[in-house]
């Protein structure tokens, strides 16, 4: 595929049982907006970073994990160039309804499983909100044409899932980090250093390794980690400089017990330009498991 096709990850879902956990955890400590639905709030959270209408859905289910994951294009024909695209590689695509499409906020929508079984959605026409998002903490975000931040899963289809999403997908490697038995791949697909990365060798795949949101400042970082504290809570890995990407961030325990990266600085690439590395470490300093 010559044209890059996907322009972001747009948005991500979960499935919890613990979604009231969740409402309080995206509100108070991420500083996220709570923009759910009043009748349906106790079935679905919604939550908002930037002038999209939502980018973290949590739906109520039996079970901890991912339900989707949200590929952004930039148009009509984009989306039907990588429909073709992938259903030449064999990809069994779905056309979701209108009425799906209506729920996620965005004019049309695909779906499709990954070799891991994970629940991929492309879609064009995001919606975006006239009011200004309205943070609860006075958090803001790196969001908006970089997306809502990156996920990082481990996987046991390892060499499927990459070509999938590099050869499918189109996603470009940003660095790759060999920790044996581990080996992580670091997916871009705009100027953010990587949306994705995926993980070899972890005896936990297939899940989520970790979820990341960015806001603008260290100190939004900081104040969040004192409202942690606050309520009695600690970070399950403290803060740290990571080596390929360069943010500065610490490790939170989501409700659903997969870990939230919460970030400031992340490194911003020219995607023509950027020449992978390896690296055999993930840190320049601090990151601390407690």
């Amino acid at each position: 595929m010559t044209e890059q096709l996907i322009r972001a990850l747009g948005y991500v879902g979960f499935t919890s049982a613990r979604l009231e956990d969740w409402r309080s955890f995206g509100t108070n400590i991420l500083g996220l907006q709570d923009v759910s639905d009043f009748e349906t709030a106790d079935e679905e959270l919604r939550l908002r970073m930037d002038e999209r209408s939502w980018r973290l859905a949590v739906e109520a289910g039996a079970q901890e994990g991912l339900a989707y994951l949200g590929w952004e294009t930039s148009s009509p024909s984009a989306l039907a160039a990588l429909v073709d695209h992938l259903t030449a590689r064999g990809v069994e695509l779905t056309e979701e309804s209108q009425d799906l499409a209506d729920h996620r906020g965005v004019a049309q929508m695909y779906s499709a499983l990954d070799p891991d079984g994970n629940r991929v959605e492309f879609y064009w026409g995001p919606r975006a909100e006239p009011l200004p998002f309205q943070s609860p903490t006075g958090t803001e975000f790196v969001a908006g044409a970089l997306g809502i931040g990156h996920i990082v899963l481990r996987t046991v289809e390892f060499d499927a899932c990459n070509e999938f999403y590099r050869d499918g997908l189109g996603l470009g490697l940003s660095d790759y980090l060999i920790a044996p038995p581990r080996l992580i791949n670091f997916l871009h697909v705009n100027e953010r250093h990587h949306s994705l990365a995926l993980i070899q060798g972890d005896p936990a795949a297939p899940s989520v390794s970790h979820l990341m949101v960015e806001p603008t400042e260290i100190d939004m970082v900081g104040r969040a980690l004192d409202r942690l504290y606050a309520e009695g809570g600690t970070p399950l890995i403290g803060l740290g400089r990571h080596i390929n990407d360069e943010m500065i961030s610490c490790y939170l325990e989501s409700p659903s017990g997969f870990r939230l990266e919460y970030g400031a600085g992340g490194l911003l690439i020219d995607p023509s330009k950027h020449v992978a590395t390896r690296y055999t470490g993930d840190k320049v300093w601090g990151h601390r498991k407690n």
